[in-house]
């Protein structure tokens, strides 16, 4: 961000969220993304999405409005998923802030009001930090100045803070990337201008959504609209983000890159052409005169030859492994790419695939991931997933890790998900034979739990080489904690000789009767809403 537009950093880092794009595979990436938000705010107890519904609007003339018809009309049922508006007294009745010319052209638009809205990227990436950090993960909160092989490892240049060594690196420094190392300097990417008007309004509007609208005239009708938000300066802005090329420049250069975000300034006649249009589309609003700017940069790789852009990720060389081409636009599909990240780092084999198949991405894998500085956000929701934990070694990312909650307990245990936590319990196996039909005075479950413990079950680190070489059981004395006993509880819980847990994988353990979570996330700083 400019470095005199303090700012920046917490304004530009409120965007658009939604499953509604030109392109299905972006699309898929969003909503594989976007079904993980609640689960993580829940772990972190900290919100860094709202939704408000999502409104496309185009020229049916152009492309843009039929690609995101033809996309959501894969993911669910019109009048039902997403509604489609083609009249002007249909716009003026649905969404009355909303007002669109049809006298140069008609508009159509493609309402989609749930899984849309908008969202902080920078508490996003502070959550998901935090969260790595309680799973056991070596977070380093600073600048990376560069990357390069020694012999058979990769050294990583700490800005100020001296350098790691690691056998496997993952770069995903956002458009930074492309000049970390003589490596990623061969990558396709194209880096080019972003920026936005803020312009302070008295009033909220608490009905209007995001909006994207496309039009031919650039940069009158090329837009991204998010409603008034209160920012961290106590001011109420509605955002209006430039997405032409009329006035969005290709940086060509590191130091030209530079020179852009330091300058923390719009170009001066994007300023008249936001005011201008804001008036126009927002004839309702109450616009107090004062304004700002923010900039950024996007990166994005070349088309392919159906004009799609994938970013990057995959392997560069051995142990070298990048991911990026989408910053400053793919910050709302940055869980489920940071997991495609990790699950490609931890995989012997290199690149595996999830629910969006790798026949949809081209060969040099392009998909992307939005970052903060260095090369470890990319593995933070694997580690915060124990669904996902299964499939993946943290220790064969080069990071130090403490050892996993599969060693603390070899009876029964419940790993939480959602938390950061654990839950462990022994059950009484001499109840285990006992004859169904026989009634039992224990009561609960039929089956006795001797001790359940609830937190942070990590061992102590200087009892680990001992405990690991016995056979003697763990004592709660020797975790490292916080953690609660919830014996009793998971009595309750236990069903015909086993603990019934109900709920999905990402359903916290610390809602269940009995339960709370000993470690809350605590994060310091956080921007957005």
């Amino acid at each position: 961000m400019g470095a005199d537009n303090p700012m920046a950093i917490s304004i530009q880092l409120l965007g658009i969220y939604r499953i509604a794009d030109p392109d299905k595979v972006w699309a898929d990436l969003a909503d594989l993304s976007i079904k993980e938000y609640q689960a993580i705010e829940r772990e972190a107890g900290e919100r860094f999405h709202h939704e408000t519904g999502f409104l496309a609007v185009g020229d049916p003339s152009m492309d843009y409005i039929h690609q995101v018809e033809q996309t959501m009309a894969s993911f669910g049922t019109e009048g039902q998923d997403f509604f489609i508006y083609t009249k002007k007294e249909d716009f003026e009745q649905h969404f009355p802030f909303l007002r669109l010319s049809f006298d140069e052209h008609s508009w159509r638009g493609l309402w989609q009001p749930r899984k849309a809205g908008h969202l902080s990227p920078r508490t996003l990436a502070l959550i998901q930090a935090a969260l790595a950090g309680r799973n056991g993960a070596d977070v380093i909160d600073t600048q990376l100045d560069g990357v390069h092989a020694e012999a058979e490892h990769w050294v990583l240049q700490l800005h100020g803070k001296g350098r790691l060594e690691a056998k496997k690196v993952l770069l995903a420094a956002g458009w930074n990337t492309s000049w970390l190392s003589k490596e990623t300097e061969r990558l396709d990417i194209k880096h080019q201008m972003s920026q936005a008007v803020l312009l302070e309004v008295s009033e909220p509007m608490p009905t209007m959504p995001v909006i994207i609208l496309r039009g031919p005239r650039d940069p009158e009708e090329y837009w991204y609209v998010l409603p008034p938000i209160k920012y961290p300066d106590g001011r109420t802005y509605l955002k209006m983000g430039y997405e032409g090329k009329a006035l969005n420049k290709v940086l060509s250069s590191q130091e030209e890159s530079q020179r852009w975000m330091q300058s923390g300034r719009a170009v001066p006649e994007l300023f008249s052409a936001a005011e201008r249009m804001a008036k126009q589309f927002f004839p309702g609003a109450a616009f107090t005169g004062q304004r700002r700017s923010i900039v950024c940069i996007t990166d994005a790789t070349q088309p392919t030859a159906q004009g799609e852009q994938r970013p990057y990720i995959d392997f560069l060389q051995k142990g070298l492994a990048v991911a990026s081409g989408g910053n400053g636009w793919a910050a709302k599909s940055s869980d489920h790419i940071g997991w495609l990240a990790a699950e490609m780092m931890s995989n012997a084999s290199g690149w595996a695939s999830d629910e969006v198949p790798k026949r949809a991405l081209p060969s040099l894998l392009q998909v992307s991931f939005v970052s903060g500085h260095g090369a470890w956000r990319a593995v933070v929701r694997a580690v915060s997933h124990a669904d996902r934990w299964d499939r993946w070694d943290p220790q064969a990312l080069g990071f130090r890790f403490v050892e996993p909650w599969d060693v603390l307990w070899s009876q029964i245990r419940v790993r939480d998900a959602t938390s950061g936590t654990c839950c462990a319990a022994e059950i009484d196996e001499g109840h285990q034979d006992q004859d169904q039909g026989e009634k039992n005075d224990v009561g609960m479950g039929e089956v006795p739990t001797d001790q359940a413990l609830y937190g942070n079950l990590q061992l102590r680190a200087e009892l680990l080489h001992e405990v690991l070489q016995g056979e003697r059981p763990i004592q709660p004395e020797e975790l490292q904690g916080p953690w609660i006993d919830v014996t009793s509880a998971v009595q309750c819980l236990v069903e015909q000789s086993a603990i019934r847990v109900h709920g999905s994988a990402t359903y916290s353990k610390a809602d269940l009767p009995g339960f709370y979570n000993p470690t809350p996330l605590r994060l310091a700083g956080t921007l957005g809403p």
